[in-house]
């Protein structure tokens, strides 16, 4: 019997781990700040800012975008808003995901 054949099921973050949602985090941090006037940002600071969650996100893009020290909890709701409808559009899955998914599958299933 093969060690994985228990196996009901299995989880994973795919928020970085399977999936890139830079984009999309770009675009509702974007929203976010044009929302108080304020320039935008790259993707690529996005990434060198994610892995702490949105109130530190929005921390760090404020403090980027902007000289003065603001209390950015408003912010913070405001990009979780937008997350919800933004953070879906310019997804995308790794290479790897789909290959080792099928992996995954053909395992749990002989």
């Amino acid at each position: 019997m093969s060690q994985w054949a228990n196996i009901k099921a299995i989880a994973f973050d795919l928020d970085g781990t399977l999936i890139d949602s830079v984009p999309d985090l770009t675009a509702a941090t974007n929203a976010t700040l044009a929302e108080c006037h304020l320039p935008e940002v790259s993707d690529a600071l996005v990434r060198s800012w994610v892995g702490n969650g949105a109130q530190v996100l929005m921390q760090r893009a404020l403090s980027y975008a902007s000289s003065m020290a603001e209390d950015s909890t408003e912010l913070q709701v405001q990009l979780s808003k937008l997350c919800r409808v933004l953070c879906i559009i310019m997804v995308n899955i790794y290479n790897s995901t789909a290959c080792c998914i099928h992996m995954f599958e053909r395992r749990c299933s002989s």
